[in-house]
């Protein structure tokens, strides 16, 4: 009721003062031109806050009625195609549904993601080096609510090639958030993750409460040849890159290209003055199986 009356506040008041002034002017006759003007003059007011009730609705009514038509036919082309709206192109559907899958809807980004490889000489036999492998990276929750994240990883697993038989392969170590997971468990990981043709997978499952992050920090050894390649892409939309690659400059040549559509680095530093690292930096976000490619020939 009060909400009633102070949205029809000047109908309500203008027809008081109509009553009010026709009461007087029927109970009390004007005399005079100046009891005339007397009854007449708040008689007129009455009916000016009525006449601009009636405007102010129906001027309103019409103002909302255009508004909503122009705010769904937005929505109309807004939901046809999001990227015509925003930027005058026509998107393609099948496209949008590509982003919207692997971009928009999946609840975890990386903030970070630090690679730090190295090709260990001299070589374990003829041909063959190790490579060890270093991440760190940090998951981030951008829902808001808790997700059920699946932690995948995976290295590589000669097989069929005449490889050595090398000690000392395989995952080495693995630290999420604050606990570090006992080797014992690393053969029921290898197993929760089916392995593919020249990688070996592994698969934990953690909990990551909305807006919260998760460190993530994984070290295993792998076998190369003296002449190979290393692919790393990253399984989320991550919003920089640092890779590291150690290695003799004198027994090496390295290479190292992005897989990103700015096709460069940021940041490449050469190896120099006796370090033997080069560091490569992107510093622009990457979608998913974005990374980096590396190969190497011996000298």
């Amino acid at each position: 009721m009060k909400i009633m009356l102070k949205s029809n506040w000047t109908l309500v008041l203008g027809i008081l003062v109509i009553v009010v002034s026709l009461a007087l002017f029927l109970s009390f006759p004007p005399k005079s031109w100046l009891e005339k003007l007397l009854y007449g003059f708040p008689l007129e007011i009455g009916f000016a806050f009525v006449i601009a009730w009636v405007v102010a609705n129906l001027v309103e009514s019409k103002a909302r009625q255009e508004y909503d038509r122009y705010t769904q036919e937005k929505a109309r082309l807004i939901s046809q195609n999001v990227f015509g709206y925003l930027y005058s192109v026509n998107f393609p559907r099948s496209a949008f549904s590509v982003l919207e899958d692997f971009v928009f809807s999946p609840a975890i980004i990386k903030t970070y993601q630090k690679l730090d490889y190295e090709l260990i000489t001299p070589e374990v036999e003829p041909g063959w080096v190790k490579m060890r492998c270093e991440f760190d990276y940090s998951l981030k929750n951008v829902s808001e609510k808790t997700v059920e994240h699946d932690l995948r990883f995976h290295f590589s697993k000669i097989a069929g090639l005449n490889e050595p038989e090398v000690e000392g392969l395989g995952l080495q170590s693995l630290v999420i958030g604050d606990q570090s997971i006992p080797s014992e468990q690393f053969d029921a990981l290898d197993h929760a993750a089916e392995d593919e043709i020249g990688r070996q997978r592994f698969l934990v499952v953690r909990s990551i409460p909305a807006n919260s992050e998760l460190r993530v920090r994984v070290t295993f050894v792998q076998l190369k040849r003296v002449d190979d390649n290393d692919l790393y892409q990253s399984g989320s939309v991550c919003e920089n890159l640092e890779l590291k690659l150690r290695y003799d400059p004198t027994y090496f040549d390295v290479f190292i290209e992005p897989i990103h559509p700015s096709n460069s680095f940021d940041s490449d530093i050469e190896p120099c003055g006796g370090d033997n690292c080069r560091i490569v930096r992107i510093d622009q976000a990457l979608l998913p199986k974005n990374g980096v490619f590396m190969w190497w020939n011996k000298k």
